[in-house]
């Protein structure tokens, strides 16, 4: 009998079968992978992708669920809930002034930042001075007073007509309606006002309410406003206790 050649024994499977076979087995995983999720709520959904993210070393942490945008209808319905609210707040606003003989030194109005107490004229300074005058007083403690009650930032920002001024204290209105807000915040902050929910301005004439052609539409302009802040979610009537 004679001898087999060496190399007469059959060949293994080719090499490139490992590789296939592995790549088929991943794309068997990954369709059964597909098919559990077919069969899943959206809570186990989730809970799966943050395993594989963490297994792939990518954060894990799914962001909050965004708010669904509202129809035109839901948004009309939420604007006239506000309007409503705010207009409850004014109504309120001015019985607490009313009730302290403050109601003509003070208009009260909505506005998009919150609720708005801005004083009538001289009411706080003379004129081009940002000394508070004595009769001023009482309108500074019911602002304070309901800053205790308010849930928010109170800004203070003080405004002025387009007369110009120039004297050794104020070469400008903007250095005059800065000083007077900071003169306001000074007394605030005497009253226990927490200074992180106060902050202040000076606009001199950039934002007149009225004409400054005559003199009662100066007037107007020459004024302190303090604005009870609210954010876009918030409820105006929530945000006071009252």
């Amino acid at each position: 009998m004679e001898d087999e050649p060496e190399n007469s024994h059959e060949e293994g499977a080719p090499a490139w079968m490992t590789s296939f076979a592995d790549m088929v087995v991943l794309f068997l995983c990954f369709f059964v992978l597909l098919l559990s999720f077919a069969h899943t709520d959206n809570q186990t959904f989730r809970s799966a992708l943050g395993s594989v993210r963490q297994a792939l070393g990518v954060r894990t942490d799914l962001p909050a669920q965004a708010r669904p945008i509202p129809s035109p209808t839901e948004q009309a319905a939420e604007s006239d809930a506000h309007a409503a609210a705010d207009q409850r707040v004014v109504a309120q606003l001015e019985q607490f002034l009313s009730a302290r003989g403050l109601r003509a030194q003070l208009e009260v109005a909505p506005s998009e930042r919150g609720i708005v107490l801005r004083t009538r004229d001289q009411i706080l300074f003379n004129s081009g001075d940002a000394r508070l005058r004595a009769d001023g007083l009482p309108v500074l403690a019911a602002v304070a007073e309901l800053a205790q009650r308010f849930h928010g930032q109170l800004a203070v920002e003080g405004h002025t007509d387009d007369l110009p001024i120039q004297n050794e204290l104020f070469p400008s209105n903007w250095e005059l309606s800065g000083a007077r807000s900071a003169v306001v915040l000074r007394y605030l902050l005497g009253v226990h006002i927490a200074s992180e929910r106060v902050h202040v301005a000076g606009y001199a004439d950039r934002r007149p309410i009225a004409s400054n052609a005559t003199e009662e539409g100066r007037a107007r302009n020459r004024r302190v406003e303090f604005v009870f802040e609210t954010d876009r979610d918030q409820s105006a009537d929530t945000a006071f206790d009252l």
